[in-house]
């Protein structure tokens, strides 16, 4: 009965990791076309829209126009200039216009607050209507990011999940020794990280492998190693969007009914690639939050693609009765991630992710051809 349980449990988590996962994807693509058809159709010049259309702070006073806040003695002379003109005009206006006149001006203008006895009084109640409104409508915009957030944290939590559920609702699923390779691995890589943080002598401050350069800017190139263009463009995304349905979702799928069915020998097989793609984009987004090295930081995908590799290689050469449906998934991954490996990640994103290092980082002057590099 207990098995019975943890097994309907594992069901029940997969489905609903799988359900959220999709969900996620679609409003990400929905939100990637409107963003890549505003760019293609925006206007510049005349007519051009103003980006962003909102800001988030409320007031902006003279000084934030200009460096450290600092504003020019010309500038204040003319600002002053400007307020005795408008106060010379209020006073025009409370002499010329009628108490009628004023009561429909204020009627025209919409706003209930308490009425004063002079215009200047009027502005300053109108202005900090206006602020009000302004911090309402700041509270819905963040009320709406943080709706459109949420799922964005549910997919960042998912590989977590379901680590965690594969090793503790089934002990059977992932044996010791996976466990302990991730461990080593993690291990690794953190004392990879105390070695690069190290000074190179004890009078120096420079550390052996540095993540930022000398200066302590953060360039465009290590943000995206790949770079901007290729990690927007439509076949990288696709590709993308391949391998988590392909290497993730259905493998998910396929652990619940090898449980359900107790193909035990093949639920091992096929939890061990999840296990493993799990472990990996945890690793990844602890090392991009740690701004780690780049050499560190790529080192990740291949080793975890690597091996990998040999556990799907066991799922398609499983010597039982296995569904036709099933060796089919096991050969689509098998080939996915033999290209991604020895199609992107070695020739493609290494080569990339060092040349970003060395010119970003490591490099005091970099000269190039005319040609370009």
């Amino acid at each position: 009965m207990m098995l019975l349980l943890k097994q309907i449990c594992l069901l029940v988590l997969v489905f609903y990791d799988s359900l959220q996962l999709c969900l996620t994807f679609q409003q990400s693509n929905l939100s990637s076309r409107r963003g890549q058809f505003w760019v293609l159709n925006a206007k510049y010049g005349k007519g051009a829209e103003i980006y962003p259309p909102t800001n988030n702070k409320d007031v902006f006073t003279l000084a934030d126009s200009f460096p450290n806040s600092m504003v020019p003695p010309i500038a204040k002379a003319a600002v002053s200039r400007r307020g005795n003109n408008e106060v010379s005009e209020v006073q025009e206006d409370q002499n010329g216009n009628s108490v009628g006149d004023r009561k429909k001006l204020r009627e025209g203008n919409n706003y209930d607050n308490e009425k004063p006895n002079t215009s200047l009084a009027d502005m300053k109640a109108k202005l900090l209507w206006y602020i009000t409104k302004a911090k309402e409508a700041d509270k819905k915009t963040q009320k709406s990011s943080k709706r459109q957030s949420a799922p964005s944290l549910l997919f960042n939590r998912l590989p977590i999940i379901t680590a965690i559920s594969m090793c503790v609702l089934d002990l059977h699923l992932i044996s010791p020794s996976e466990i302990l390779w991730v461990v080593f691995f993690s291990g690794y890589l953190i004392m990879l990280g105390l070695l690069s943080s190290s000074t190179k002598s004890m009078d120096s401050s420079y550390p052996l492998l540095p993540n930022l350069p000398p200066q302590g800017h953060v360039p465009a190139l290590l943000k995206n190693p790949l770079g901007v263009q290729l990690m927007g463009s439509f076949n990288y995304q696709n590709w993308l969007k391949m391998g988590v349905v392909l290497g993730y979702i259905l493998p998910c799928i396929a652990v619940g009914w090898y449980k359900v069915t107790n193909q035990l020998h093949l639920a091992r097989i096929c939890a061990k690639s999840v296990f493993f793609i799990s472990c990996q984009i945890i690793t990844e987004k602890m090392t991009k939050k740690v701004f780690a090295p780049l050499p560190l930081r790529i080192l990740v995908p291949l080793a975890y693609n690597s091996i990998r590799m040999v556990w799907l290689y066991d799922w398609i050469m499983f010597p039982g009765n296995m569904a036709k449906w099933g060796r089919v998934l096991a050969s689509l991954n098998f080939v996915y991630w033999g290209l991604n490996l020895f199609g992107f990640l070695l020739p493609v994103a290494t080569m990339r992710y060092m040349r970003s290092h060395f010119f970003c980082v490591e490099a005091e002057e970099v000269v190039l051809r005319e040609q370009g590099f």
